[in-house]
């Protein structure tokens, strides 16, 4: 049987539920200016992807590398964070 999918599915989903409050947490606390962090870390993962020779791995950290670079995407998440820093910080 293989697994690899629901590996790679799995580790999807944890990877995103992972840098979700990361992103919220830091425009929260740094505002739009760290979008170049994510950039950094998602070429990263992006190169490291590229090198690593075992498909799961590589395809998990391809995976890594895109949803880290669609969280460039700060700009447009700082306007919902106010309404929701009203509701609960992120403290």
């Amino acid at each position: 049987m293989n697994f690899s999918g629901l590996l790679v599915g799995l580790a999807t989903f944890l990877i995103i539920g992972l840098f979700h409050p990361i992103v919220i947490k830091s425009e929260y606390h740094f505002g739009v200016r760290c979008w170049w962090v994510f950039l950094l870390v998602g070429i990263a993962f992006a190169i490291a992807s590229c090198m690593v020779q075992d498909i799961v791995i590589s395809t998990i950290l391809g995976v890594t590398a895109f949803l880290t670079e669609v969280r460039l995407q700060v700009p447009d998440i700082a306007q919902q964070v106010p309404d929701a820093i009203i509701l609960c910080s992120p403290l």
